[in-house]
């Protein structure tokens, strides 16, 4: 996904009770299902 999309995306899940920092890990593990947690909190 481009960023446009993310920030729709990100827009959406808060909207349905997502706070903005898990809805952009939950939508990083969606786009890099091989990556673990300590990967994402690290990289992202």
């Amino acid at each position: 996904m481009n960023s446009i999309t993310n920030n729709g995306t990100y827009e959406f899940l808060t909207k349905v009770g997502f706070s903005l920092n898990k809805a952009k890990v939950y939508v990083t593990l969606l786009q890099n299902k091989a990556l673990k947690g300590y990967e994402i909190a690290y990289n992202h």
